[in-house]
């Protein structure tokens, strides 16, 4: 299959997606972030709410989380021992379940002071195994042990480097440096793990504003006029890969950013499914007359393109790219070759 994107010596690929939109069982609803587990398991928060378990491979294992656990939930991490741990940014706690999706236990209490979560979205472990959250409403980064013990934090609301406007994704590299998608400053930071501003990457511009400062350009238009990649608009998620490679699910503009470690803009990817999953296919098979509607479905090739994704994460020990295709209720997953040579066109 052809590569779809190559940028500096690295090349993109398109492998499949996974997902239908469906309220329960083989679809998602939603879906808002993931956690990426072992031999191809991945965990799907959707905004329902409830998790899916389920694999690359495109078999539904189970689902969890509807009796009462959540009534917003945002976001998902796995800890070493498999445990999975969501955040919930309305009852201001964190909820935590086995691999299976046994309930084990619930931690976190409301309030703005250190230790206290308000409006907790983004999640992520660290190498240590402490969990970071992102404490939306607050604009606050803290870091706890994995049973709820607060260790420190960062973070003040404001637009200058280093302050945060309604933060949501995180991640962390290799080296153990934390990233933030600062939404509503339209950009991401980069930190030591002590709070100290690194880098910076997007301009803090939203694209699409006309020239007075008012309506943004609508949606469908993004897909077709000349977007700087630097210009993101209200981005949701980072991940990193083990390149060093950042990653941006930049949501109003429905495409994915990709810069370089030093934070320079490499490309974009706009969503490439061409296909459709094998859940979608079961229900046309199913459904003669959903069959029939499809094929007469006005410019088709626009349902390849992302629609305001809002998370991303890289799995480095397959070195895929998977993206949280939100309103289209799937999840596009890209392989990349970190080696790329262009092919010798004279042989």
């Amino acid at each position: 299959m052809p590569l779809d994107i190559v940028a500096a010596g690295r090349g993109w690929t398109y492998s499949h997606n996974v997902g239908r939109r469906a309220t329960a069982g083989m679809g998602f609803n939603w879906p808002i972030a993931m956690a990426v587990g072992k031999d191809g398991v991945f965990f799907v928060a959707n905004r329902t709410p409830h998790i899916s378990k389920v694999t690359v491979d495109q078999e539904f294992i189970h689902e969890f989380g509807r009796t009462g656990e959540f009534v917003y939930l945002a976001g998902l991490a796995l800890d070493q021992e498999g445990n999975l741990y969501a955040s919930d940014e309305w009852l201001h706690r964190i909820t935590v379940f086995d691999n299976d999706g046994n309930l084990l236990t619930t931690w976190g209490e409301n309030g703005d002071e250190a230790g206290q979560l308000n409006g907790p979205t983004g999640l992520v472990f660290d190498a240590e195994d402490n969990l970071w959250i992102v404490n939306g409403a607050n604009s606050r980064i803290q870091k706890f042990t994995k049973d709820g013990k607060y260790v420190s934090g960062f973070g003040v609301k404001g637009d200058g480097p280093g302050e945060m406007d309604t933060p949501w994704g995180i991640t962390v590299d290799n080296g153990g440096d934390i990233y933030v998608a600062d939404w509503n400053n339209h950009r991401i930071q980069k930190f030591t793990p002590g709070g100290d501003h690194l880098l910076t990457f997007g301009s803090g511009r939203i694209m699409g504003v006309s020239t007075d400062g008012s309506t943004p350009y609508a949606h469908a238009l993004v897909q077709d006029i000349g977007v700087n990649p630097n210009d993101l608009n209200h981005p949701a998620g980072v991940a990193v890969d083990g390149d060093g490679d950042v990653y941006v699910a930049d949501w109003m503009n429905e495409r994915v950013v990709i810069f370089d470690a030093e934070a320079k803009p490499l490309t974009t990817l706009r969503g490439s499914a061409h296909d459709i999953s094998k859940w979608a296919a079961m229900s046309l098979d199913a459904n003669p007359d959903m069959r029939r509607r499809h094929r007469l479905a006005k410019h088709p090739e626009v349902k390849e393109y992302f629609r305001m994704p809002s998370y991303c994460a890289f799995d480095q020990a397959t070195n895929r790219l998977m993206v949280c295709d939100t309103m289209r209720h799937r999840i596009q997953i890209f392989e990349k070759d970190s080696n790329y040579k262009d092919p010798q066109f004279n042989l």
